[in-house]
């Protein structure tokens, strides 16, 4: 089976499904990682396949790190008016990567993918093995915040991607 993984943000995020890639690929599946330049020497030490995905949202999340200070709904505001094309723009990239694929594993933000995975006829695995930081002092209940964040986000990330692409 030909796994393809798709999965963006810092290292922190990327290296739990590259280890996970890694189990897959020792149970004899072809894995490729899809993620952006700076993980390519990374992912292929591993012994994986590499796909470059040159869109990538790594900068604007740098550049915007206060963001996840401001209030939710300028942060949906931000997600709406600037993250919008990145993804439309990743979405036309990841057709291209999973075209001989069999499997896309990829986190709850890959619910924007979900054209990409009905053309190539994707069998879809949406897990975050990673954490959802916090800032410490963004959240008024921090040790919720883990606990019903990925809820959130997946209904948030549906309601503002999936309508476009």
């Amino acid at each position: 089976m030909h796994i393809s993984i798709f999965v963006y943000g810092t290292w922190g995020n990327i290296r739990p499904h590259v280890v996970l890639g890694t189990a897959l690929q020792k149970a004899v599946h072809e894995v490729q990682v899809v993620a952006s330049p700076s993980y390519e020497k990374r992912v292929r030490d591993r012994d994986l396949s590499f796909y470059l995905l040159m869109t990538t949202v790594n900068n604007f999340a740098r550049e915007n790190a206060s963001l996840m200070c401001e209030r939710f709904i300028r942060q949906l505001q931000t997600l709406r008016t600037h993250i919008a094309p990145l993804f439309m723009r990743m979405v036309l990239e990841m057709m291209e990567a999973t075209r001989d694929s069999d499997v896309l594993m990829t986190v709850e933000f890959g619910v924007s993918l979900l054209d990409v995975i009905k053309a190539n006829k994707l069998k879809p695995i949406f897990a975050n093995p990673a954490h959802i930081p916090a800032k410490p002092g963004c959240f008024p209940v921090e040790g919720w915040y883990n606990r019903l964040g990925y809820t959130l986000a997946e209904d948030q990330i549906r309601r503002i991607f999936t309508p476009p692409v």
